[in-house]
């Protein structure tokens, strides 16, 4: 207790001062005696400072690494397809220079990852698509099974390889490529759209008329499949079936003119004329200068012997392909026989 007055003042954790403090200069330095000293810090302690949070994290990371290491060495199956590669890499080149049609340097691409991995699945179905881009199914083929030996579980790659065996005549084989691509995309309106196809080129019309009816549920805005469908049954004769199915595309684009004259063959076909009539003349109504719709008209006309109806079709347009006219008028009774 009580003022001081020093050029030096140490105090001891757990003391206690009261009073006051005046710091004054303290006396010449004494080369001869003992000069105090600040207390050392540790080394240890002055490296755990300079080390700090960072120090301690990069040795975190050697460590990890060196781990990491040691497991890819016993277990490199555990890392395939997680840790990018450079052959996959030049895989998305490729894909990208196909999508923009560039097929000379997506092969490029392709054939530079093959020389790092031939057992990547996605290698060869990019080569695949390039020889395809030539009409080159024979190697085409050959790549895409090298794909699906590879990737078996692959629905795209089958399709694929199943419309390579279509191009070569190879009905069977591409059948059944198709059909195991939809046991692993079951609702893919793609391939079946495809079989439609597959089956409508070799006469098949009950099943194709089976499969495109799948594809036409699946989208049930795609004009394409119900168009095909349509023509189906029209074939078959199925023409009640033919209108429904009509009505349904109408409902997607009721200003087509080609559907509303396909209505009018269809009910013509199903004993429904007048109907038929109303079709064709609002498909005149949508394109009036749709010579087709009033040839077929006037041709309705003339098969029913409605001859002078058919007539004054024939003559209500100007045609210029005159030859028609002339061979429809050779088959027209004279009046004395009518």
């Amino acid at each position: 207790m009580g003022d001081i007055s020093t050029f030096h003042l140490v105090i001891d954790e757990g003391s206690n001062f009261e009073g006051r403090c005046k710091m004054i200069d303290g006396p010449p330095a004494d080369k001869g005696k003992d000069q105090v000293k600040p207390p050392e810090v540790a080394k240890s302690d002055q490296k755990e400072k300079k080390t700090g949070f960072w120090g301690k994290m990069s040795c975190l990371v050697v460590v990890l690494v060196f781990l990491g290491g040691i497991f890819f060495l016993k277990f490199p199956d555990f890392f395939r397809g997680i840790l990018p590669n450079e052959a996959d890499y030049l895989v998305g080149q490729g894909n990208s220079f196909l999508t923009k049609s560039r097929y000379e340097e997506a092969e490029v691409q392709f054939r530079n990852a093959l020389r790092l991995s031939r057992s990547n699945p996605f290698v060869h179905a990019g080569l695949g698509e390039v020889y395809l881009s030539r009409n080159n199914f024979r190697d085409a083929e050959v790549q895409f099974k090298r794909a699906v030996e590879l990737k078996p579980s692959d629905g795209e790659f089958r399709s694929k390889l199943a419309m390579i065996y279509s191009k070569l005549g190879q009905f069977e084989n591409a059948e059944s490529a198709y059909k195991q691509a939809l046991k692993l995309t079951p609702n893919d309106p793609a391939i079946f759209y495809s079989l439609a196809v597959l089956y409508k080129e070799k006469g098949s019309l009950d099943s194709a008329i089976e499969f495109i009816t799948k594809a036409a549920d699946l989208q049930k805005g795609d004009l394409e499949s119900r168009r095909i469908l349509i023509d189906l049954l029209l074939q078959s004769g199925r023409f009640g079936n033919a209108v429904s199915e009509l009505k349904l595309a109408l409902e997607i684009d009721e200003n087509d003119p080609v559907l509303h004259l396909t209505m009018g063959e269809a009910l013509m076909k199903n004993g429904e004329r007048a109907s038929a009539i109303k079709e064709f003349k609002r498909a005149e109504n949508l394109f009036p200068k749709n010579f087709e719709a009033k040839i077929r008209k006037a041709d309705w006309y003339f098969q029913k012997t409605l001859f002078e109806e058919s007539l004054n079709t024939y003559r209500a347009e100007s045609l210029p392909q005159g030859a028609v006219l002339d061979s429809q008028q050779k088959q027209v009774p004279s009046s004395s026989n009518l």
